[in-house]
């Protein structure tokens, strides 16, 4: 039942995709395909969805993929909902067994402050334990993400520091879990983009990791801005690659 109502989700962006005209006004606000979000908020009263694919592999020879979602809604320029998962994962072992399924359940509540031509935000809430045994830690994780943007000399400055406190951990691990991101971002011309990140996260008790991201993007029109780019673990701990292709899609007023 939660794979079917995901899946849909999924099925329901290439549908609003198709159907995005283009207009002066209002605009979409993409934070995919960084790991960083910006301080900015969707359109106040529109719904805005983003959809992609991911596959990554890493130094042991297992690999995944999945099909990455998120729901925003803002209510107003300083107020939102953010709602997302992964509406399908396939994850495959050194030895060839695979595990399938829909993931866990993000929910987040996002505020944003101004400060001249820099902003800050906070984003707070929890995923819930949807996903089947394997895909997983089968616990509610609480999530707490504080953000800097910033602008300078043309380039979008994106700044993330956050803290999972996850619902259960092994034997000699924290719970708590650290996680950074640092993403530079301009744009190209009118409807090109590209964006370079470095992120990684620690716990106590396991390795760090900590990984390279580059993006291009390409705005269609106003409403609908594709994107695609690839990843690099730089410590052993990270996936060894990644690469990813996605959409976001301001949709309709709410």
């Amino acid at each position: 039942m939660r794979g079917n109502f995901q899946m849909s989700v999924v099925l329901l962006c290439g549908v609003l995709t198709a159907n995005a005209w283009a207009g002066e006004e209002p605009s979409v606000t993409p934070y995919r395909p960084t790991v960083s979000n910006p301080a900015a908020l969707s359109q106040p009263g529109w719904l805005e969805v983003e959809a992609g694919w991911n596959s990554s592999r890493d130094t042991d020879n297992n690999s995944r993929g999945n099909l990455p979602y998120l729901l925003k809604f803002a209510f107003t320029e300083n107020l939102g909902v953010l709602l997302g998962g992964d509406a399908y994962i396939n994850q495959t072992d050194a030895a060839g067994d695979q595990l399938s399924g829909a993931g866990d359940t993000l929910l987040l509540l996002k505020q944003k402050w101004d400060a001249g031509n820099s902003a800050f935000g906070l984003e707070y809430g929890f995923k819930s334990p949807t996903a089947k045994e394997g895909l997983g830690n089968g616990k509610t994780d609480y999530l707490l993400n504080g953000i800097y943007s910033t602008e300078l000399s043309g380039h979008a400055i994106d700044l993330n520091l956050n803290l999972t406190v996850l619902g259960e951990s092994q034997a000699g691990e924290a719970r708590q879990q650290w996680g950074w991101a640092t993403t530079v971002s301009r744009p190209l011309s009118d409807t090109w983009g590209i964006a370079a990140e470095l992120s990684g996260y620690t716990r106590e008790g396991t390795a760090a990791a900590s990984q390279f991201l580059g993006a291009v993007s390409y705005a269609m029109n106003r409403r609908v801005v594709w994107d695609a780019g690839f990843s690099v673990g730089i410590t052993p701990a990270a996936p060894m690659w990644g690469v990813f292709a996605g959409v976001s899609v301001l949709t309709a007023k709410l």
